[in-house]
């Protein structure tokens, strides 16, 4: 009951090339993770991992994690959300590190008894 867990796993290819379009071949796996506590807290890792396989440094591999806590603004509920990624393997053509905040603003409907 204190945690979540799931995986969206997505393979891109080209389906038709175009004289001036390059082919497409990438695997995207991202774990998610959530361990909940009190008072709306929750430690989230969601790392985004990426293969493109038409390069020789396909891998990006992110390490890290954050927190997220469900809160309101006025009457609003919103989930606050800030992770930060250090990349242990990457294309030496990017960034080595990756900040995410997020701010989701809650919709709930009232549950039926």
């Amino acid at each position: 009951k204190h945690f979540s867990l799931g995986a969206i796993v997505t393979q891109l290819w080209t389906i038709s090339e175009e004289i001036d379009s390059k082919p497409i071949n990438e695997l995207t796996l991202q774990p998610l993770l959530h361990w909940h506590f009190a008072h709306a807290w929750t430690l989230v890792a969601t790392p985004k991992m990426k293969a493109d396989w038409q390069k020789s440094e396909h891998w990006t591999v992110p390490l890290g994690g954050g927190l997220s806590k469900v809160t309101t603004f006025g009457r609003q509920p919103v989930s606050l959300d800030a992770q930060f990624y250090k990349y242990v393997t990457h294309p030496s053509s990017s960034g080595n590190a990756e900040l995410k905040m997020t701010v989701s603003f809650l919709f709930p409907t009232p549950s039926r008894r």
